[in-house]
């Protein structure tokens, strides 16, 4: 018999994971995340959502319910603030074992939350874990990345992963330079060694917070046991980067200034300086 279905009564009623969400008027996605949290989580979870700015009466509704019927803890802001001043709101006050940070686009399969366990507990060094991901369009994806720092540029490459990846002392599990923050669970303790950091307007913030890890103790890694879903199509209402140059460069530049490193000099170039140009020229069109 599984371990997982032999606790106590007590231990089965402890919540084991807070599930953060980051919601910006996608509504119908972040019905069905929640469903599938729902469906596919065998553990009690706590559930806290950041709303992000904008809401209407659905919006409202749908959050009031999950706080009245679920237990959910709702944020409010009143203003757009993004996902990394987000999820620094949403860290705090946690008091499980574990922790989650969900885009709400994401959908969890079965048992997600039993293999995330049984890999914590069968590596005490592993700290943070991520999860294989597929698509809902043929838009590019990835798994995870590898990260590199040499005379002070920093590279990047996307990589997908397969089960021919896995570690040769592992089944479960590949160890990796970066778990994706969309789909990230990680122990609780390490919240004492990093932080998201609400100075970045729009993009960089994960590539922050990954730096801010490479230099702990803890290990990073992908379940190879489950592949969540991505939903990447679009409607017009949601919300997108595209079009906030300003705020890229913005956010570049506080990244570069705060790590002494820099993206490889086409990146480099194109963040701070063209996107800079582009998006101040648009201000007056």
């Amino acid at each position: 018999m599984n371990s997982h279905t032999t606790r106590t009564e007590t231990e089965r009623s402890a919540p084991v994971v807070t599930i953060c969400i980051c919601h910006y008027n996608r509504l119908s996605k972040l019905k069905s995340t929640i469903e599938h949290l729902r469906e596919n989580t065998n553990e009690e979870y706590k559930l806290k959502i950041f709303n992000d700015g904008y809401v209407d009466g659905e919006i409202r509704e749908y959050l009031s319910g999950l706080e009245e019927d679920r237990g959910a803890t709702v944020i409010y802001s009143e203003k757009n603030v993004g996902p990394v001043a987000g999820r620094k709101k949403l860290l705090t006050d946690i008091d499980t074992p574990f922790t989650m940070t969900l885009d709400d686009d994401m959908y969890v399969d079965q048992n997600w939350l039993t293999n995330a366990i049984d890999i914590f507990q069968s590596n005490e060094n592993i700290g943070l874990i991520g999860y294989l991901f597929s698509s809902t369009t043929d838009k590019s994806i990835t798994d995870t990345r590898e990260i590199s720092v040499e005379n002070n540029v920093l590279r990047l490459k996307n990589r997908r992963l397969t089960k021919e990846d896995n570690n040769s002392e592992f089944t479960t599990h590949t160890i990796v330079d970066e778990v994706p923050t969309g789909a990230m669970i990680f122990r609780s303790e390490v919240l004492n060694i990093f932080e998201f950091d609400p100075n970045y307007k729009i993009g960089f913030g994960d590539i922050d917070k990954t730096l801010q890890l490479q230099q702990s103790k803890w290990g990073q890694a992908i379940c190879m046991e489950n592949q969540f879903t991505h939903d990447k199509k679009t409607k017009q209402t949601e919300y997108t980067k595209g079009g906030r140059y300003l705020d890229l460069s913005e956010s570049y530049r506080y990244f570069i200034e705060k790590w002494n490193i820099r993206y490889p000099l086409y990146q480099h170039l194109k963040f701070k300086y063209i996107y800079n140009i582009y998006g101040r020229s648009r201000n007056f069109i």
